[in-house]
């Protein structure tokens, strides 16, 4: 856990914040609604405790359903965390 593989330029953002979301809860929502991008960063946020609590339930939670989308980012954050088959 807390590699940010899942995250273009995931070193700068504070769990969403400066990447095309201006908070948190536009994350979330976008993520609810299929986005697969907001649903790797929000797993990437759990996954390393940015901006939430370490969550490693929640962050694969996101992960997979961004990798159900074919999102290759999520693919490898869960390979990594061993959780794609």
């Amino acid at each position: 856990m807390g590699e940010s593989v899942a995250v273009e330029d995931s070193a700068s953002l504070s769990c969403g914040q400066g990447a095309k979301w201006d908070d948190f809860e536009q994350m979330l929502k976008a993520a609810e609604q299929g986005d697969a991008v907001a649903q790797s960063t929000l797993a990437w946020c759990y996954d390393t405790g940015n901006g939430v609590g370490i969550d490693p339930a929640e962050a694969v939670k996101w992960y997979r359903k961004a990798a159900e989308q074919g999102y290759e980012a999520a693919k490898a954050a869960l390979k990594e965390l061993n959780f794609f088959r």
